[in-house]
């Protein structure tokens, strides 16, 4: 995505073990703090079959995330030599050194777009275009990657109790629905340091 990949190519590439696969992943407790209003919170969430879910229903929206990247955790598990994780963060704010670590587990060679050897627009396909090649910039990425975000969610917090009462309920959907241990293990997001978010935000409440 966005480019159309026939399904012979993928077999082609499969078969002389030539297919790669890259997970990214986002700590759920900052994706869905981190880029939402606290008042609001999720506007538009789809199950695996396309089914819209009551964007209040945290602990449904908290479970997907559970399991997508359960699954995704038994692809890394059986084909652990052909996959490499990106922590959405580590993009961010640490791009080359993320394209250095995916071109030498792949023994790829880098292409040569300035200085650094990566070209980076910074920019993101917009999901809305559905395979067009559609370009935005993202509106959040500095705020995202420095948890500027915490802030911003304590003001909404201290001026509305409908924003608390928000707050408390995603928390409770968190520890409720994600295997901390899973995320710990597999991507790279240290339990401790997951609770540790969790009790702080909570305390903004």
């Amino acid at each position: 995505y966005p480019h159309s990949i026939h399904s012979k190519d993928i077999r082609k590439a499969s078969s002389n073990n030539m297919l790669y696969h890259i997970i990214c992943i986002k700590n759920p407790i900052v994706w869905i703090f981190g880029t939402t209003n606290a008042s609001s919170f999720i506007t538009n969430v789809t199950n695996h079959q396309g089914m819209k879910i009551d964007p209040g229903n945290y602990d449904k929206i908290m479970s997907l995330y559970n399991d997508r990247y359960s699954a995704w955790a038994s692809l890394i598990e059986s084909h652990g030599a052909s996959t490499f994780i990106v922590r959405h963060k580590d993009l961010l704010i640490n791009f080359s050194n993320t394209m250095d670590r995916l071109a030498s587990k792949f023994k790829l060679e880098k292409a040569d777009h300035g200085i650094s050897g990566y070209y980076n627009e910074e920019l993101i396909v917009e999901p809305q275009s559905k395979g067009k090649i559609v370009i935005g910039r993202s509106p959040y990425p500095h705020e995202y990657a420095e948890t500027s975000w915490i802030n911003k969610l304590s003001n909404q917090v201290s001026e509305s109790k409908d924003a608390a009462e928000h707050v408390n309920r995603v928390i409770g959907a968190i520890k409720n629905n994600i295997d901390f241990d899973m995320l710990e293990k597999y991507y790279g997001y240290p339990k401790k340091d997951c609770l540790e978010l969790l009790k702080m935000i909570g305390s903004l409440a």
